[in-house]
């Protein structure tokens, strides 16, 4: 898909990113805009990874639509769904460490993230925030759909520092 590193200033719309491992790739960086009309689905691994590593990713805004990530079989090229790099989640931020201050994902769509319905494999989260490795996390997750992920809709992890979750219809 399409990686941004450490980068400043920089705002996108109009894309679509499918059939990657990840569709997009924050890895540290200032003033980042992702619109409305940005599409990360059907992907293998996740629809949008957020890290910050080597340096810390601040002022970033999300919205746009985020589905069928590692969904169904088919969409990896193995035949198999990916397991553990991101658990297919719709959103994924901190998986790798680093960390993330005024980070807000808000008006977007996080949907049928995951292993399918009948499988036993884990993960799929609709809006996936702070692992054990993310030093620390401040995000905001607001007004968002999250609808039929394989895992939670909204998983917030020890390392999640504050920030504003409001207004987001979870199903």
């Amino acid at each position: 898909g399409l990686a941004i590193n450490d980068c400043e200033n920089i705002t996108i719309d109009y894309v679509t990113s499918h059939d990657n491992l990840a569709g997009f790739g924050l890895d540290g960086g200032v003033n980042i805009t992702l619109g409305s009309n940005v599409r990360g689905s059907n992907n293998r691994a996740v629809g949008l990874a957020m890290e910050a590593t080597p340096a810390a990713l601040t002022g970033v805004q999300v919205s746009g639509t985020y589905n069928y990530n590692n969904r169904a079989p088919s969409v990896s090229t193995s035949g198999t769904t990916v397991g553990d790099i991101f658990d297919g989640d719709g959103i994924g931020i901190g998986q790798g460490g680093g960390t993330f201050s005024n980070i807000v994902i808000d008006g977007f769509t996080s949907a049928y993230n995951g292993a399918a319905d009948n499988s036993t494999d884990q993960g799929g989260t609709g809006v996936y925030v702070g692992s054990v490795s993310a030093m620390s996390a401040s995000v905001s997750v607001k007004r968002g759909y999250i609808d039929h992920n394989h895992g939670c809709g909204i998983h917030l992890g020890a390392q999640w520092t504050g920030g504003i979750i409001a207004g987001n219809i979870v199903r």
